[in-house]
Order: C-alpha cells, then structure tokens, then sequence
C-alpha cells in the first residue's frame, strides 16, 4: 500500500510543476529514440555478413581505381581467386564471382518479380555453406539453366515445386530452372534471388575483364596484417606476365565491415554519422538528465519543511528514500514510455531508410533500463547526503547543470549552422559543370528506336538544347584510363601518371559546361588533348600548352586546360583527366577500342523537368512499350550525394531545438525557483529602493557569465569539430566568425527574455504582503 501512497505524491508534485516535467520527458524520450535506433542500425552494420562458419576469417579484395567513383574498385579478374588460392598457404578458399543490379525474371504464369543477380561457380557454394534444396548442379555450368531460391520460387510460383519451369531474365533469355537453392538471406551485402553462371570460361585465363568480386577465407590463427606482408612480399617477386600490375596494390578488407565501408556505392549512409547520431542521442539524455535532476534536487530543498514534518511524524531513512526516489523515477519511466510509442511511430520510416529488421523492442528496452540505472545512481548520492549539508552547497552543481546545457544546446546550433552553411555550398558552389536544367537517358534498351524518340524529345517547347551520339558525363556508359608515362622535360626520377580520358571534345564540353581555363578545345584525329587541374598539378609541368605528352601509345599535344569538374561524391578528390577529342575509337596499351557514343542528353527550359518527364513517361509507355530506359534528372542524381548530410542535418537541427528548449526551460524553471526562494529578499531590495533593472541584473549578470563561458567552449570544440568534418571534402565552405556571434546574440536574446519574464513577475509583487506571507 505504501507505493500506491508514494506514486499519488509522485503525481501530485509531477503535476504541480507539469510544465517543466513535460519539458524533461520529452528531452529525455527524444534522447532514448536517436541513442536506441542509432544503436539498432549500428549493431546491424556491423553483423553484415556474421552468420557464416568463419565468417571472421573472410575478407574482400579491392585495391585503388582511378575509374571508380569512390576511389577504390571491387572488381578483379578471375584469375585473381586462382592466384591466391593456388600461391598463398594462409589461404584456405577463394571465390570469384559476379553480383549485380537487379534483374527482372517473368515466370509462365506472366509474373514479374525484381531479384538479385548472381553468377558464381562452385567456389561461391563451398565458401560460403550454401546447399542445393532441390534439383542438380547444371545451373553452374550449363547456360539455359538457372537456380532460384525457395523466396523467388515462392514469388513467382507460389511453390517450391519448379524444377524444369521455365523463366524469361529481363525479357531476353529463357532459362529452365534446374534447381532450388539455399538464400543468402537479406542480412548481407550480397542477396541473391537466382543463380546462373554467364562467367565466359575465357575470362578465368585473362586479366583484362575486371568483371569479379574476390573473397578469400584464412585459416585460423592467420592474421590480417601477416597476411597483408607475406602477400605484398609475394607480389613484389611476381613479373609483369605473371600478374604484377592486377596484384599490386590489392587489399583486403574484413567481409562484415564491406558493407558500410567508403567504397560501397550500395550503403545509404556513412557509418562514422551513425556512431554520431548515437553520440548525439547520449548528448540530449544527458542533458535533459542534469536538467531534470537539478530542478528535482532544487525541490527538494524547498521542500525541507516537509521532510522534518516526515521524519517527525515517524518516517524513516528508507522511506523518505523511496518516496523521494518514486518520484524522480516516475518521469524517467514516463520519458521511456514516450520513448517506446515515438519508436513505433517512427518504426516504419526507420526500417524502411536502415534496412533493419528483425525486432528492436527488446533491445530498445535494455538501452532503457540502463538510462534508468544510470538516471537512479546519479540522484542516490544527493539524497544519502542531505543530512551532511552538502545539499546546501546546491548552488556548484546548480551552475554546472546550467553551463553544461548551454554549452551542449551551442555546440548543436553551432553544428548545424556550420553543416547547413557547407550543404548549401555544395548544391551551389561551381562544381566544373553545368548540371541544372539537365535530364539524360543513362539506359535505353533496345534501341532500334532511339533515333526516334531523340527527334521527338528534341521537338519538344521546352527543349533547349540536344546532345547524342556522345558520351555521357555523369552517368558514363564507358570509363577509360591510361598512363602519361614521357612528357618534354621529363627527369628520370619522374613517376608516370595515371590518367583517365574522355574521347570527347567541343561539342561534348559546350554541352555540359566545361570550363576552358586556357587555350582551345582539341581537334579530332588530330592527337591533341586538353587536360585538367588536376592532371596539369600531377605532371608538375609549368605552362604544359604547347607542350607534348606520350599517352595511349602515341605522342599527343595540350591544347589546353580545363577547370576540374566534379562528377564524384563531394569528398572523392578530382581525377586527372585528359579529353582527346571526338574520336570513335582509341589504342589503350596496344589494344584498339571501338565505341559509340549512345547517350541522349537533353538540355530543358527552367522548372520544366518535370514535365519533360511526365512526357517521356507517357510516350514511353503508348508508343515504345517494349523499351525499358531510364530518364535521370542530373541535379537530383548529384544531390544524391548529399544524402547523409541531408539527414544529418535534419537530426541535428531536431535535436538542436530539443536541447535548447530544454535548456532554455531548465533557465526558466531555475529562475522561477530562485525567485521563490528569494522572494523576501526581492522585497527588501524594493523597499530599500531597486529599481527593476537592479534587480534583474543580480540574475542577468549570473546567467550571462556562464552564458559567456558555455559559448567559449561550445565554439572552440565546434570549431575544431567541424574543420576536421570539413577536411574530407574537396569543395569547403568556410567557418566564419560573424557565425558563432550571431549565435552567441541569439542565445543571449532568449536568456535574457527568459529571465526577465519570471524576475518581472516576481518584481511586481507588492513587497508589503510578501514580507507578512514570509513571516
């Protein structure tokens, strides 16, 4: 009976200061949410690819690509498995294999389904444990067989019984399924839906088809960075016909940590944002904590009368204890509550942007009960020591709670400031090219009826500009890298660079922008080249047009230079490149390459994309049924890069106004309470003759100090925080200092009408009767 006594105080007094109550629940249910999610995404980047026997002991291979967009490419020839299998003892298995985009499978009954591809051999099996359900191995060898697994069969059949049906993949080859294999399931950076190989057999001799993921599998008891020595020792000794040049450089990275790594182009977000949010959401608990266990400790010293009351009507040690702790502790629980039912608002959104599944209650709950362990031993020494006298020295701790709020609420705006200060300079600072206004056909298959349907989009009012036959820029359809290995003036101890190039010219630059910083455009067929910023800093060479460069096994003269251009995420440095002019085919490394350009790029009038789409769509659709294509808006596709500072700034912009009105509310609560305790002493500063102003600033000049002080240390941790974050871009926005002043004004404003709302209530208190209510 006793507890239902101590909740029904417990309520009382919650409901007597609801609104600062309501304040604390909130800041702490906002603070569980970002820390028990972000812990739940963590936790499940983290266990990628963790359910397989041995599955710590299984790496992927990559190794730096000048070509790929992350800086790092996955994609090795076949031979590599070969190698490392059949050379390096620490091996125990290899595969090689190929995974992709989706694909689209159409079963007898017409059903469609969009499943992962794969096409591996029996290597995949092996490593990786998987089993055949039903059927034969044909699938891995013969090329009109294919493997589903029991989740695609399910789908497209609605039954596992599917051996000898037949299947249409992407409405151009017809496979019998031979086979019912075991999935990969959906915890893995590389799910399945079928299973063929297409791995031309000529591939598993030749190294120029960089066409294969690689895994490898050590014995136990290798370790990563012996294994990294002995493989780079084995590779310095290989000659260039033996593999040198496609070992070199390669690197092994554990298979669960692929999954969020920098180079995956399939990750949604960075993994070092995710260790943040939960950092972040740690920030805001601990923050609304010292709020709520400042205001509760300030009651209890307002509430001594009562507690001699207690202790004389019988009440002991233990039960003052657990009077006092019902009440600190119901919030924290209602703040839990709050917290489970905005976790379930937010389930279907947070599942459908992390791809967790599975539950997340149960651990949600643990990260609760430890918040509420932690929220008890905070409030136990407070209590055990009010006899003492230490509560009386309330007024440390009091300022502390008070600088580390504002120090916390400064340091989030002066984040998102910065963050939304560097967004913005990304999606309008000058990237080398011209991308708004413009849509481009990055896919079109078949296309019998391409020219067509270039002459009816070109025919459209709000098209302004055409370009096909050339190139994409953006979305390239082909990529090509060479080396610069002689220029005039080259010494012996000059390193040859590699260089990707672009066998467009002034057409394909007019189109897209591209600035020309000095000399002319390149003439086709008339080997002259025209390079960028970052090729010209590479070669190291002084005033280079004019100049002769030996690329792709011929001598070629710069033209000019362009200004670098960005096609990359915002934080892969600018490759050097060279444009070599129209040209319908090239000589790289001996070897005579042949392309058409079959890009349709279309240059629109402003704020007319979306029609131009809805267009596309319908024409498409009537007319063209049988083409599949993809139309991408180019600064949409940009955009994309942007998409975790997008998202983390919207966290922190939330949590920034969470802290703030938490703090600004711990200010007021605390001044309401001052004003209280102090409401006498006003009085006689009144009939003494304080002014308002006088007596505002004895609270003014107080809060304004630690104002001072939070500021101070909130900016210099931005500041250092935030250069760092800015480091890993190639374009920067700069912290300027006007910022942190008009953040410190800001924070000044509201303080100042927090405090002066509650001292001017107090203040217009007719001193008489204030003093006869004291006495």
């Amino acid at each position: 009976m006793m507890i239902i006594h101590y909740l029904k105080i417990a309520w009382r007094n919650l409901w007597k200061y609801k609104t600062q109550s309501a304040i604390c629940i909130v800041g702490l249910a906002v603070g569980f949410v970002c820390f028990a999610l972000s812990a739940l995404w963590i936790h499940y980047e983290t266990t990628y690819d963790s359910s397989y026997e041995g599955a710590d002991r299984m790496y992927l291979v990559y190794k730096k690509d000048i070509l790929s967009k992350s800086g790092y490419s996955i994609g090795l020839p076949y031979p590599v498995s070969t190698w490392l299998k059949r050379d390096m003892p620490d091996v125990e298995a290899t595969c090689a294999f190929s995974w992709g985009a989706k694909g689209i499978l159409v079963g007898e009954n017409g059903r469609k389904i969009e499943g992962g591809d794969l096409q591996a051999d029996s290597c995949f099996m092996n490593l990786f444990g998987l089993s055949v359900l039903k059927g034969n191995y044909d699938f891995l060898s013969v090329k009109d067989k294919i493997a589903l697994t029991e989740e695609c069969a399910m789908q497209l059949f609605g039954s596992t019984d599917v051996l000898g049906r037949k299947v249409k993949l992407n409405e151009r080859m017809e496979l019998s399924v031979c086979a019912v294999v075991e999935g990969s399931g959906e915890h893995t950076s590389f799910p399945f839906s079928y299973w063929y190989n297409h791995i031309d057999p000529v591939w598993h001799d030749q190294c120029a088809y960089n066409v294969c993921m690689v895994v490898i599998k050590l014995r136990e008891g290798v370790s990563l960075e012996a294994f990294q020595q002995k493989f780079d020792r084995y590779v310095g000794r290989l000659t260039e016909k033996q593999g040198k040049a496609v070992l070199e450089g390669c690197r092994f990275i554990p298979l669960s940590r692929y999954h969020y790594a920098s180079f995956n182009e399939e990750r949604t977000i960075r993994f070092n944002y995710l260790v943040l949010f939960a950092g972040v959401g740690l920030l805001v608990i601990l923050s609304s904590l010292f709020n709520y266990l400042m205001l509760f400790v300030s009651r209890m010293r307002m509430r001594e009368r009562e507690i001699e009351l207690r202790k004389a009507c019988g009440s002991s040690r233990m039960r003052l204890f657990l009077l006092f702790m019902t009440e600190y502790l119901l919030v924290i629980v209602f703040a839990g509550l709050v917290g489970m039912v905005l976790i379930e608002l937010l389930l279907p959104l947070f599942r459908n942007v992390s791809g967790v599944t599975g539950g997340v209650y149960a651990s949600s709950l643990a990260y609760f009960m430890g918040i509420l362990l932690v929220s008890a031993l905070c409030l136990f020494p407070f209590i055990r020591y009010r006899e003492r006298g230490y509560i009386r020295r309330l007024d440390v701790f009091r300022k502390a709670s008070v600088f580390f709020q504002l120090l916390v609420s400064m340091l989030f705006i002066c984040c998102v400031s910065v963050l939304l200060k560097q967004v913005i300079h990304l999606r309008h600072a000058d990237i080398g090219w011209e991308r708004k206004n413009l849509a481009v056909f990055d896919y079109m298959y078949p296309q019998d009826d391409f020219e067509q349907i270039a002459k009816r989009v070109g025919q459209l009012s709000y098209t302004q500009v055409l370009l096909k036959g050339h190139l994409g820029l953006f979305h390239a359809q082909m990529r090509m890298a060479s080396s610069i290995d002689d220029w005039e003036g080259k010494q012996d101890s000059d390193a040859s660079v590699n260089i990707e190039f672009i066998p467009e010219g002034e057409t394909f630059m007019r189109f897209y922008g591209l600035k020309l910083q000095e000399g002319d455009y390149p003439k086709a067929g008339a080997n002259e080249i025209v390079l960028n910023e970052s090729a010209v800093r590479a070669l190291g060479i002084h005033k280079i047009v004019g100049k002769s460069v030996h690329m792709t096994n011929k001598w070629c003269t710069v033209t000019g230079i362009v200004k670098d251009f960005h096609t990359t995420a915002p934080t892969v440095p600018v490759n050097p490149i060279a444009l070599t002019g129209e040209a319908h085919e090239a000589e790289i490394d001996g070897i005579r390459v042949v392309y058409s350009g079959d890009c349709l790029a279309v240059r629109y009038h402003e704020g007319k994309g979306e029609e131009l789409q809805a267009y596309v769509d319908r024409m498409m659709a009537e007319d063209y049924p049988d083409v599949r294509y993809r139309l991408t808006d180019i600064e949409e596709a940009y955009d994309r890069y942007l998409q975790s500072e997008y998202l983390l700034l919207k966290l922190l912009v939330f949590v920034s106004v969470v802290c703030m009105v938490v703090s600004l509310f711990g200010i007021y609560s605390l001044v309401t309470l001052a004003c209280r305790q102090r409401r006498k002493e006003i009085a006689v500063r009144k009939i003494n003759g304080a002014t308002v102003s006088d007596i505002l600033l004895i609270f003014v000049k107080e809060y304004f100090l630690l104002l001072t002080l939070a500021a101070l240390v909130a900016f210099l941790i931005g500041y250092i925080l935030m250069k760092h974050w800015l480091e890993q871009y190639v374009e920067q926005t700069e912290i300027s200092v006007w910022l942190f002043l008009l953040i410190y004004i800001g924070m000044a404003l509201v303080v100042c009408l927090s405090i002066g709302s509650r001292v001017w209530e107090a203040v217009r208190q007719n001193p008489a009767e204030v003093i006869k209510e004291m006495n």
